[in-house]
């Protein structure tokens, strides 16, 4: 489920925070050209969503902005599934 992750952790790589997660992404797969340049800031994106969430009591999310993002969060776990297929990590 989390194909970010397991794209990270194919390197050997563990991060400890969410934040780490990102950084791995961008530095290993997003940099390197692994992965497009939108991958980042979409994962960013939906993180900071994610975390305003979970801790700000008063956040809300319009219908529009979350159809929105799981639009972009489908097709970010699919070009991350895609990788992970064209090398061979899953099939």
């Amino acid at each position: 489920d989390h194909a970010e992750t397991i794209v990270v952790g194919s390197k050997g790589l563990e991060p400890k925070t969410h934040r780490g997660l990102t950084h791995l992404l961008k530095l290993h797969f997003v940099v390197p050209k692994h992965l497009p340049d939108w991958v980042e800031s979409a994962f960013s994106r939906l993180q900071s969503e994610r975390d305003l969430a979970d801790y700000e009591p008063e956040f809300k999310l319009s219908a529009e902005r979350y159809g929105e993002r799981q639009v972009e969060a489908e097709k970010l776990v699919q070009e991350l599934t895609n990788l992970l297929r064209a090398r061979g990590w899953i099939e």
